[in-house]
């Protein structure tokens, strides 16, 4: 849908009695650059205007979060986003967006990074994943008890560097997950990627 359907959904949403509307948004897609970012703010900055029409009692909840290259997706060579440009962003777009119609709340770096490396890795990640366990890392979807360094000395512990699993790759290296057909073959998606 065009950024004018997207308005007036927004408009319709607020002319409807709605006064909270949350907004999804991904950094890191291996095509974007600071205008990318900076269309963030606009969209951001237009909806708050658009509200100012119906009171000013709207709230924008803005949530970022780091897009992870998949398996099985044009993007699966690409690198993901480091912890620190990730960081970056959303430190830019937080002081961009200060006003009381927008509340900016982003996903935590650290396990998103560690989501990329346990998406990408090959199989020795198990091995990874048992020594993190060994470690103590339990319940790490929840915050409070989330310990990244633990997982980094169990990457490392086993001989391997999270970066390795979140690396650029090539085309014609082969994947850990090459071995597994998902409906579309790797030369099609290599192809969409490269357009």
């Amino acid at each position: 849908f065009s950024i004018d359907e997207f308005y007036r959904v927004v408009a319709n949403s607020l002319a409807a009695g709605w006064h909270s509307l949350k907004l999804h948004f991904v950094l890191g897609l291996p095509t974007e650059t600071r205008a990318d970012v900076d269309a963030i703010i606009d969209i951001v900055r237009n909806c708050v205007e658009i509200a100012q029409e119906y009171g000013d009692k709207a709230i924008f909840h803005v949530a970022l979060a780091p897009y992870i290259p998949r398996s099985h997706t044009r993007w699966q060579w690409e690198r993901q986003i480091s912890v620190d440009d990730y960081l970056s962003s959303v430190d830019y777009l937080r002081r961009q967006l200060r006003s009381k119609n927008a509340q900016v709340t982003h996903r935590q770096a650290e396990p998103a990074y560690l989501e990329g490396a346990l998406a990408r890795g090959d199989r020795r990640v198990g091995n990874a994943i048992i020594r993190a366990y060994e470690l103590g890392c339990r319940f790490d979807n929840s915050n409070e008890q989330f310990d990244f360094s633990r997982w980094q000395s169990a990457f490392a512990d086993v001989g391997l560097n999270l970066e390795s699993c979140l690396r650029r790759r090539a085309f014609e290296e082969v994947l850990p997950w090459d071995h597994l057909y998902k409906g579309i073959t790797k030369n099609q998606l290599a192809r969409d990627c490269q357009e």
